[in-house]
């Protein structure tokens, strides 16, 4: 579990690494075995890089020619942190046309976080049940009482409480500088180098 500090989850760049190759491992030992992993843009997508070389380096050592197929899928449900009515979505068409092209069936939608379960939904509401695919959601946090729909992840590594708010490693957009201290790392650092020079640059006689 990350730094809990003032009510929010702040997870390591090493902690999001290692649940998500106990996300890959966990498919891998299941009897699930997919052929087009779908990672969600933003937050799914670190977690579905680890998810896919774990996934693809494994593969290799039964098949040298075991190739798993994928792709990103923007999908847009906050703005400034708050959550939007309406779930945007952008590339399904893309998405949708490799899954005709390669025939895939099994597929693997993965993102960082389950929570109130709307962006999943509408991702998965987006595929055609004529297709006759068979999809998992895999995250590694799932805010099980913050579900309003009627799916559940597949796949996951802890369930969280509801009110729980998570920083993840790479979130830096309206956190202050305080809270970047407490993310680790070198943000807090870095950005308090680049504060003195444009301080320096704004000062008169520059």
């Amino acid at each position: 579990m990350g730094n809990i500090v003032e009510g929010k989850l702040y997870i390591s760049a090493q902690e999001l690494q290692e649940q998500s190759l106990e996300i890959a491992e966990n498919v891998l030992r299941s009897d699930f075995d997919p052929d087009y992993l779908i990672a969600l843009w933003r937050g799914g997508t670190p977690v579905g890089c680890y998810v896919h070389e774990f996934m693809q380096y494994v593969g290799k050592m039964q098949d040298p020619k075991f190739k798993l197929d994928h792709a990103p899928l923007g999908t847009f449900g906050y703005e400034d942190n708050q959550l939007q009515k309406e779930v945007k979505v952008y590339g399904i068409d893309l998405v949708l046309d490799r899954i005709k092209e390669k025939g895939h069936k099994r597929i693997l939608v993965v993102d960082d976080v389950f929570d109130t379960g709307k962006t999943l939904a509408t991702v998965t509401g987006m595929l055609p049940a004529e297709l006759r695919l068979d999809v998992r959601i895999a995250v590694p946090y799932w805010k099980k009482e913050a579900n309003k729909t009627q799916l559940k992840p597949d796949f996951y590594n802890e369930i969280l409480p509801e009110e729980t708010w998570i920083v993840f490693p790479h979130e830096m957009e309206q956190r202050t500088l305080e809270e970047l201290r407490h993310k680790g790392g070198s943000y807090y650092v870095r950005v308090k180098r680049l504060q003195k020079l444009i301080q320096h640059a704004d000062s008169p006689g520059h």
